[in-house]
């Protein structure tokens, strides 16, 4: 099917013209719109460099684009940092939505039938669709003073991409990977459990 992306942009890495995203990559075979920083991404860029990939930027946005090409939704956990982007592959027709490890970044979607919309906040899902306030949501705020936990939100037909997880857009349908587990550090947690126990160390 058709993608579209759009993007407005905070330059923080390469100001210039060539950092504008929407961005292309590989004679435009690869699209992406980024939200983020990636902290590693000289590192990546370097390693890429020697796989023999060229860059014709300074930004980190290339460098993601450059990853994906070389190691595919593998290359989601080569970066370090926080983001959420989409990125579409126009040879096999496939868009991948990520979100980075922590959920710094955050990734909204609507999903109905065969239309697909994203975005960074919901007010730019709701300019171009109609959602419906989740009356569930409201009344659990209000009664627990709780926001709704991802995927949830405050609208029915609107969810957020969980932390370290990235959705796999296709012609067979939607499918919801998890690309990323926290570490689990049994001495801390054993930590904390004595503490909120009351003991003593």
């Amino acid at each position: 099917g058709k993608a579209v992306f759009g993007h407005r942009r905070l330059s923080i890495i390469d100001v210039g013209p060539a950092g504008h995203q929407p961005m292309s990559y590989d004679g435009g075979r690869y699209w992406i719109t980024y939200n983020g920083e990636v902290y590693n991404f000289r590192e990546l860029r370097a390693e890429l460099e020697r796989a023999g990939r060229k860059f014709h930027t300074r930004c980190d946005t290339e460098v993601v684009l450059a990853a994906f090409a070389e190691w595919g939704p593998a290359s989601f956990a080569r970066l370090n940092g926080m983001f959420a982007f989409a990125l579409r592959d126009t040879k096999t027709q496939e868009t991948y939505l990520v979100r980075d490890r922590y959920g710094i970044k955050p990734l909204y979607y609507r999903h109905d039938l065969d239309d697909f919309v994203f975005a960074s906040e919901i007010k730019a899902i709701r300019a171009v669709r109609s959602i419906r306030v989740a009356d569930r949501a409201i009344h659990r705020f209000l009664r627990l003073m709780k926001v709704p936990e991802a995927p949830g939100t405050f609208y029915e037909d609107v969810r957020l991409l969980e932390p370290g997880h990235y959705l796999h857009l296709r012609a067979g349908g939607v499918e919801k990977v998890l690309w990323y587990v926290p570490p689990v550090y049994p001495d801390a947690l054993a930590d904390l459990s004595r503490d909120f126990a009351g003991e003593t160390r």
